[in-house]
């Protein structure tokens, strides 16, 4: 997001005008990485508390390894959150474009990892030939 920003930073300026003028812009914003937490925590509980033909990744050697894996991305997306809000501090304080910037660093930091997760999802599903 920063060499976006360097190279088209009217993007962000715009957004930032927005925000600044709308407070619903700065809820919207806030509330995707927490739907996107949200969704990555339904994805995670589904693949890591298997039922059924999916007990089978308890017994699979990597299954600590996957575990890991997926704590780190409800990590990330946590992460995402938080650079949201110190987007959205940014802006609303100082109307600075830069806090745009973390927003969409934010928003992208949790969409890569509902992204992780839903991969897992899938590939696990391909394992147990579900």
């Amino acid at each position: 997001m920063a060499g976006l920003f360097v190279w088209l930073p009217e993007p962000f300026e715009l957004v930032t005008s927005l925000i600044v003028s709308d407070i619903r812009w700065a809820v919207g914003a806030a509330g995707m990485p927490l739907g996107l937490l949200a969704i990555s925590y339904t994805f995670s509980t589904d693949l890591l508390s298997p039922q059924g033909k999916r007990l089978l990744l308890l017994d699979w050697p990597d299954y600590p390894m996957l575990k890991r894996r997926v704590l780190f991305t409800l990590g990330a997306c946590s992460l995402g959150f938080l650079l949201v809000v110190a987007g959205l501090f940014l802006v609303a304080k100082h109307k600075l474009s830069e806090g745009t910037a973390l927003i969409a660093a934010g928003i992208s930091c949790s969409a890569v990892s509902l992204a992780t997760i839903a991969l897992a999802k899938w590939s696990a599903r391909e394992l147990l030939r579900e």
